[in-house]
């Protein structure tokens, strides 16, 4: 029977250890930037303060590419928009849906953006 060499093992569990970690930290980002989608939806100022106080994307997009402040305009949380904004949202962002095709003439250029919702929804 072939005996292991323990350098290669150990080589191995440090590759296992860090992609494991590197796993993590993507799933880490993801829930971090689906709090900041969640808190501006919602309009917890504290919450979207304390999701981009730790890092997350304040241009993050759920999986109909709508971003934190398209969801604050969208729900007119005047609040959140400011934070959002005075953190490098992109206030011209358009979204786009799933398949990336508008899904209706009103989700087109210009009137798919958080101001836009921010009117539309006054």
């Amino acid at each position: 029977m072939r005996k292991a060499d323990p350098r290669s093992f150990v080589g191995m569990l440090w590759l296992v250890i860090s992609i494991l970690v590197a796993i993590g930290q993507c799933f880490a980002e993801k829930g971090i930037n689906d709090a900041l989608i969640d808190a501006a939806t919602r309009g917890d100022l504290s919450d979207v303060n304390t999701a981009l106080d730790k890092g997350a994307d304040v241009n993050a997009r759920d999986k109909f590419g709508r971003t934190p402040l398209h969801w604050a305009a969208y729900k007119g949380h005047v609040e959140a928009m400011k934070s959002l904004l005075s953190r490098g949202a992109d206030i011209d962002s358009q979204r786009m849906e799933e398949s990336h095709v508008p899904r209706h003439p009103i989700s087109i250029g210009p009137l798919s953006t958080p101001l836009y919702s921010a009117i539309l929804n006054k």
